[in-house]
């Protein structure tokens, strides 16, 4: 049980620090982008004015946003497999053992089935 709770620690500090990680990265690359933005501003400027500049990086960024959001998609939810009928669903359970219905979530259905199989292996120890 100590070792279980050890791994899990270990896995938690595992996804922490990779989400800090990504965080500062995320926040590096923000900073690279807008130095990145002032010296395509300071290049344009001399060659076509200010407003040129801003209207080029606008029209840019503009196109790399619209090829973001169709690249998307924007189909809405992703098509997900229908649950098998609830009558398929323990037809060769034993007598006495949890049945699942399809009624209740499927996490309390897995628990109610984990308990009924234990207490079914249990009894046929005694």
């Amino acid at each position: 049980m100590i070792g279980m709770i050890h791994q899990l620690k270990q896995r938690a500090e595992w996804h922490v620090r990779r989400t800090l990680m990504g965080g500062v990265g995320i926040i590096f690359v923000m900073i690279g982008g807008g130095f990145g933005v002032a010296a395509v501003w300071i290049a344009l400027v001399p060659l076509v004015g200010a407003m040129g500049a801003a209207l080029i990086i606008g029209a840019v960024f503009f196109g790399i946003g619209l090829l973001i959001l169709a690249l998307n998609g924007g189909s809405g939810q992703p098509k997900v497999a229908a649950a098998p009928e609830p009558e398929a669903r323990g037809t060769t359970a034993p007598k006495g053992m949890y049945r699942p219905t399809g009624q209740t979530p499927p996490l309390m259905e897995a628990f109610l089935l984990g308990v009924s199989v234990y207490l079914e292996t249990r009894n046929r120890r005694r």
